[in-house]
């Protein structure tokens, strides 16, 4: 078969957020399917994923407003799933086994948090900018148990 004409896809204006650390807020989550190729069957398969929007108060603004990135968490619970541990953080204590199973929003949005975002090149030579689910940490103070020391108290 001839080809007789190739479209181009048009080009968004997509910035990534720089590389680096950034502060911010989460300002909105929600779930999403997505088709993509099982990593060691390579078969076609639908995966649910959180959407994580994050907005930096630390990069420049875009058109006015936040710069903003995203967040994909796989929906799979486990001491080891990204999704347990970024909940943990935001909530700073371990979620119970039926906490695991159920994700509400206001654990998420509203959030104060801090991400480290590293860059990489897509097959298609555009620049992504991944947030490491792995390095959110919340920005508000993390309480502190009555018999914590201080600085003071620690012995040299």
């Amino acid at each position: 078969m001839a080809t007789i004409a190739q479209i181009e896809k048009p080009k968004s204006n997509f910035e990534p957020l720089s590389a680096g650390y950034h502060d911010g807020e989460i300002t909105k989550v929600e779930a999403r399917n997505f088709d993509q190729n099982n990593f060691n069957t390579g078969q076609p398969e639908t995966v649910t994923k959180l959407v994580v929007v994050f907005e930096s108060d630390t990069a420049p603004k875009v058109d006015g407003e936040r710069a903003q990135g995203r967040l994909f968490l796989r929906l799979a619970y486990g001491d080891k799933a990204h999704l347990t541990i970024v909940r943990e953080r935001l909530l700073n204590r371990a979620l119970t086994p039926k906490e695991m199973t159920t994700v509400d929003e206001d654990e998420f949005v509203g959030k104060k948090i801090r991400v480290q975002v590293k860059h990489k090149t897509g097959k298609n030579g555009q620049v992504y900018g991944n947030l490491e689910a792995t390095s959110v940490m919340p920005l508000s103070p993390m309480p502190q148990s009555a018999d914590a020391q201080t600085d003071e108290e620690i012995p040299f």
